[in-house]
């Protein structure tokens, strides 16, 4: 059934979401203590994404590396029109109960999960898209952090983007990494650096370290 409450403008979307958060937080740990409960993007960057979903072409979200599901509960809570298309092995003790309560918060047609390596998953699945003439307008890697799986999941998915299409890629900092390949990218024309968060100090504002619990 449709939720009873759905947040609206950016403030109450953000407190539905560091709400949300707060809840996956305490799930990964009931299911799995011995994992980092906050793995995942900074403050900085979701109150980024949150203005990037909620622009009105904004239909189609892919995000490589879903771990607790912050990212994209995010995403799903900020824009109400979103179908987000999920890739993920699902290997800790946590994935599968944190699938089956964002399946219990948002519509099966919202919320596709891909189980599996990406390069396994992702190239079906963007044969598919194209055939249907179908894109990605918001597109998160967040997978393998080397520069090898990096670079595989930014070529793979590159096809379904679409002139306004806008690609995060999250640790940066890693090295090599990442951030490495977003680099020569852009050096090579393949893609255009428009915005950078970081990489920032550990332990400052935007780098907090992160915890078990």
């Amino acid at each position: 059934c449709s939720p009873r409450f759905v947040p609206t403008g950016e403030p109450e979307v953000l407190k539905s979401i560091f709400a949300t958060w707060n809840l996956l937080d305490a799930f990964m740990y009931q299911h799995d203590a011995n994992r980092y409960q906050t793995g995942y993007l900074r403050e900085i960057q979701v109150r980024r994404m949150v203005q990037l979903v909620r622009a009105p072409h904004v239909k189609t979200y892919c995000e490589v590396g879903m771990n607790g599901g912050h990212s994209v509960s995010a995403m799903l809570l900020a824009n109400q029109n979103v179908t987000a298309h999920v890739f993920d092995l699902f290997k800790w003790k946590y994935s599968t109960p944190v699938v089956s309560l964002l399946n219990m918060t948002f519509s099966p047609e919202r919320f596709d999960v891909h189980a599996g390596y990406s390069w396994n998953t992702l190239p079906d699945f963007v044969k598919r898209f194209r055939r249907e003439g179908r894109t990605c307008d918001l597109i998160l890697v967040d997978g393998g952090h080397s520069a090898r799986a990096a670079r595989s999941d930014i070529t793979m998915l590159a096809p379904l983007a679409n002139a306004r299409t806008k690609l995060i890629v999250d640790d940066i900092g890693v090295n090599p990494g990442p951030g490495s390949v977003l680099k020569k990218l852009n050096e090579t024309g393949k893609l255009v650096i428009e915005e950078l968060y970081g990489p920032y100090e550990k332990d400052t504002m935007h780098n907090p370290c992160m915890r078990r619990a």
